[in-house]
């Protein structure tokens, strides 16, 4: 069974989320604050997102 997943998962293939071009800017960088302030702007009983965390868990 090991097996069988090895081969219809190798290795050796980049992972979907890399990307392909080196001249990919670098993403800017965050400060907790910024992090901090964001999670509070929501309203309370907002919604989660497909991982089921609303603002409130974080």
């Amino acid at each position: 069974m090991l097996e069988a997943l090895r081969k219809k998962h190798p290795v050796d293939q980049p992972a979907i989320d890399e990307p392909m071009d080196d001249d990919v800017p670098a993403a800017a960088p965050v400060r907790a604050q910024e992090v901090r302030n964001a999670i509070f702007s929501f309203s309370l009983g907002s919604a989660g997102e497909a991982d089921g965390l609303r603002p409130q868990h974080l």
